[in-house]
């Protein structure tokens, strides 16, 4: 399996935000698939999610859009909660709903 480089990534949610469709070409053979949901969630707006899913204190200090093991891309946005004595969550967030799929201690 061929990975695609960051700004292919970036290019696909691109024009999945405009078309609700994406399609790659690798080795001169193009490939399409119908996304699930017409619109994507930014990153700006998948930080936002998971802060306010924590609650109160929290500030993002990473987030990237990553694929999973099922194929799926999912935003894994890293928190910080607390100031004096803080600890890291991760929290995934569904780029097409906005929903929160999971919190876990980092």
């Amino acid at each position: 399996m061929i990975l695609p480089s960051l700004v292919s990534f970036q290019n696909a949610i691109a024009q999945m935000s405009s078309t609700g469709m994406m399609s790659s070409t690798t080795n001169n053979v193009t490939t399409s698939a119908v996304m699930p949901y017409p619109h994507i969630i930014d990153l700006t707006n998948a930080t936002a999610i998971a802060e306010k899913a924590v609650g109160k204190d929290v500030q993002a200090t990473s987030a990237s859009l990553n694929p999973q093991n099922n194929g799926y891309l999912v935003y894994s946005v890293c928190v910080v909660v607390g100031k004096v004595f803080s600890h890291q969550l991760i929290v995934l967030v569904d780029p097409g709903n906005g929903k929160v799929l999971r919190i876990s201690a980092r």
